[in-house]
């Protein structure tokens, strides 16, 4: 009835559990699984962007992601972004690595968002150079002392030495643009303070070292600044009531939603067991009945967490209702349950009403109907299984008639196939195939 198949790739586990009632998602396919999820914030990161992050300090420079990848308005071009607490990324599929994702210049903007002109700040460059001080005669400026330590020891990864060398840590901070001055930050904190073109330098002398020196929320700061006044919202879509009761995962992440209607692929992590430990798992169906073939064990590996493959809810023993992935360590017991709502169609609140594939190199197009106003996000999987970070895709508002509609070119080197999309609005997905020919 059931297998398991167990693949390693580098240093972690990938876990592909493929049922006899469940339909493949295509045919040798590889679906890229590169995302991960935060419960803090509810948004999630995937290739390229989660690839950058990972690489060029994670949490503590960048923070959690406040936004999904989306077009935007960047001096006037439209870009594919993401946005995170300190930072925003920029996809620019245009350049050579590395420089193919670049970071906003959020400093300057949310001086701009606060009327402040930083080209008519004091200089503090100009006197006697000193081990202890950095000038940097573009602006005007030094850096010096904790926030020079903290400039020279951080930066983006060029070279894959060793340390960081000065043209790293300028791509990650950029110029610095004012001098220190003390300044009350987002949160109430009355603190010593330098800008940047591309961050805050704040010194909390009362945190252990080396955490003294952090960094501004920026993303959040420019986010919300440049958000419209608040408005009444318009009354919640039937899909808050088709889907208010799926309970809370538990050490778990799953992708792209919760609530789905029956042919949607979902992804899931699970995490918090012992390294090495045996993991039973099995699924339960709505009725809380484990379905049969399904419970079997796995060793979870060094770290205690795993990503898992792919999964796809179109086979025919799906039907709706609430079911659980329940995985147990065998000796200490710890549980990860992912829990996942299937919906019908008619609850979901959301219709694919055009879906059009074409030629590779001609433009895409998937059209949906949702509640006026409603925020939805597209993502877009090629034949060959991976997900497209094409210009076009992600984060969209359906206008008042509640239609919104994507479009984005299908690569030349794209392979022909069939492949797979995702629409999610208020939390609950629905899916559909597009032919790329």
């Amino acid at each position: 009835m059931s297998h398991l198949q167990i693949k390693k790739v580098g240093l972690g586990f990938l876990i592909i559990l493929t049922l006899s009632f469940l339909a493949p998602v295509q045919a040798n396919a590889q679906i890229d699984i590169t995302v991960s999820c935060f419960k803090e914030t509810g948004f999630c990161m995937a290739g390229r962007i989660k690839e950058y992050w990972d690489q060029n300090g994670g949490l503590a420079v960048f923070g959690f992601p406040i936004s999904n990848q989306h077009q935007e308005l960047v001096e006037g071009k439209p870009f594919q972004v993401q946005a995170f607490q300190r930072n925003r990324f920029e996809l620019h599929p245009e350049n050579q690595r590395p420089y193919d994702v670049l970071l906003g210049r959020l400093g300057v903007v949310r001086l701009e968002q606060q009327g402040r002109d930083w080209t008519k700040f004091g200089k503090s460059a100009g006197g006697p150079a000193t081990p202890d001080c950095l000038a940097f005669s573009t602006t005007g400026q030094n850096v010096c002392g904790d926030f020079l330590n903290y400039f020279r020891t951080h930066g983006l990864e060029f070279d894959g030495a060793a340390g960081k060398s000065f043209p790293e840590s300028l791509a990650l901070f950029g110029y610095p643009v004012s001098p220190p001055v003390v300044e009350t930050n987002g949160s109430g904190d009355t603190v010593q303070t330098q800008w940047f073109e591309r961050a805050r330098f704040e010194f909390h002398p009362n945190n252990p070292d080396p955490y003294k020196v952090e960094l501004g929320l920026l993303g959040s700061e420019v986010k919300d600044a440049a958000a419209p006044p608040a408005t009444t919202p318009p009354p919640p879509p039937a899909t808050t009531v088709a889907c208010n009761n799926v309970p809370a995962l538990k050490s778990a992440i799953i992708y792209p939603s919760q609530c789905m209607t029956k042919g949607t692929v979902f992804w899931m992590s699970i995490s918090g067991f012992q390294a090495n430990e045996r993991v039973g798992y099995w699924l339960n169906n709505p009725d809380g009945l484990p379905v049969a073939g399904t419970r079997t064990t796995y060793d979870i590996g060094p770290t205690g967490s795993v990503n898992l493959d792919a999964f796809s809810t179109s086979g025919r023993g799906y039907y709706p209702g609430i079911w659980s992935w329940v995985f147990e360590g065998t000796s200490t017991h710890h549980q990860s349950i992912i829990y996942f709502k299937l919906v019908d169609p008619s609850e979901a609140g959301i219709t694919l009403t055009s879906i059009t594939g074409v030629n590779r190199g001609s433009k895409a197009s998937v059209t949906a109907k949702t509640a006026p106003n409603m925020g939805c996000n597209l993502d877009y999987y090629i034949p060959d299984g991976y997900r497209s970070s094409a210009e076009g895709l992600g984060q969209k508002t359906a206008d008042g008639n509640g239609n919104v509609t994507w479009s984005w070119t299908i690569g030349t080197a794209t392979n022909p196939g069939v492949g797979y999309i995702a629409v999610t609005c208020n939390n609950v997905t629905v899916s559909g195939t597009i032919n790329v020919g």
